[in-house]
């Protein structure tokens, strides 16, 4: 008989992000759209890739949140917008460091946030080589187990 695992049965990833950052690039990039409904915890992973030696720049995520998707109105998430939440950083970052790929990750409590997420990725600095970067998340604490 299957039996059922809590550590995969209340997981769900979602694609988040994946882009690459060239030489004196400054521009904010913005990943999908992600629908945690029925989801109170977010495993954020950041990965990236020098083409070079590293650099001197930070990768930065910040968090930002919609009540609805269609509206495409996000703001940034801050412990002063929301209420609930374990959680007081919404913010992670990652210094490439090398030709060899580097990670970080960062988990945030989503109690009290809105339907809709939103990672928005910039660098601290004018990119002196090409970075390539992937974002993803994976939803968890789940409040109803998904089906199978």
């Amino acid at each position: 008989m299957y039996m059922k695992s809590k550590m995969t049965d209340q997981l769900v990833d979602r694609a988040c992000l994946v882009g690459t950052y060239t030489a004196a690039t400054t521009a904010v990039a913005t990943s999908v759209a992600i629908d945690r409904k029925g989801f109170n915890t977010a495993l954020f992973n950041l990965q990236g890739i020098c083409a070079t030696a590293g650099g001197t720049f930070n990768i930065n995520c910040t968090l930002y949140q919609s009540a609805d998707v269609a509206t495409g109105v996000y703001t940034l998430v801050t412990s002063a917008t929301i209420s609930g939440a374990i959680s007081t950083t919404f913010t992670f970052s990652l210094l490439p460091t090398s030709a060899a790929t580097t990670s970080t990750d960062k988990v945030i409590n989503l109690s009290g946030l809105n339907r809709f997420i939103k990672i928005y990725a910039s660098v601290t600095a004018a990119v002196t080589n090409t970075i390539t970067y992937g974002i993803a998340c994976i939803l968890g604490d789940a409040q109803v187990e998904p089906a199978v």
